[in-house]
């Protein structure tokens, strides 16, 4: 879905379980998934063995499951080819939110940025 749509709590910071998430890819093919709660700004991160979406995607569900269910509501991600099987986080009722640009998002993008130094 759109980011558009996304759902007003995840917008305005409202409650926890909306998060933010990219993908680092850094030397020697290695990746790194980001994801950063909106309310709290509780920031996982997690190692992914590629950035084809079956990786991706399989990385973000081991994150998911390390934390309650109910911390889990939706996800924005920026659009890219690494989260095309996103439809696999339905199985956890966790939607997914994607930007229609390459534009970086807030807090997650400076998170990034306080990882890569």
């Amino acid at each position: 879905m759109s980011i558009h749509d996304r759902l007003q709590a995840a917008a305005d910071r409202a409650v926890p379980g909306h998060w933010e998430g990219d993908l680092i890819s850094g030397s020697a093919n290695t990746h790194i998934a980001t994801l950063v709660e909106r309310k709290s700004r509780y920031t996982v991160l997690g190692k992914i063995r590629g950035k084809d979406t079956n990786s991706v995607i399989s990385g973000i569900l081991r994150e998911v499951g390390k934390l309650p269910d109910t911390l889990w509501e939706s996800i924005t991600w920026d659009r890219g080819d690494e989260i095309a099987d996103h439809k696999r986080l339905k199985s956890k009722k966790i939607l997914m939110f994607v930007s229609l640009t390459h534009r970086a998002h807030g807090k997650e993008e400076r998170t990034k940025l306080q990882i890569a130094y």
